[in-house]
């Protein structure tokens, strides 16, 4: 069933959450800190699942991280089918 435009899920999530809780989109500037701040303690780098156990996130969410949000931030060297990301230096 529809809703005008909206899909009977979507109408009731909106009608029983309160618009303040809903949350945004976008990067979560908590887990780009993180990431940051790990990356700055290890100079020369870190595998993806490596960085990705001490930050205790997902190796996916970690890799979507750096592509998307970190891409300026960091070089990423693919070696085989494992990827080293450090920081550039400045």
């Amino acid at each position: 069933m529809v809703v005008g435009q909206v899909s009977q899920w979507e109408y009731l999530y909106r009608t029983t959450v309160p618009y303040k809780y809903m949350v945004e989109k976008g990067p979560d500037i908590v887990k780009l800190s993180l990431i940051r701040g790990i990356l700055q303690k290890y100079k020369d780098g870190l595998w993806i699942r490596e960085l990705a156990r001490k930050a205790k996130l997902s190796k996916s969410t970690v890799s979507r991280y750096i592509k998307q949000y970190l891409k300026y931030e960091v070089e990423v060297k693919k070696i085989g089918p494992l990827k080293l990301v450090k920081l550039k230096r400045k």
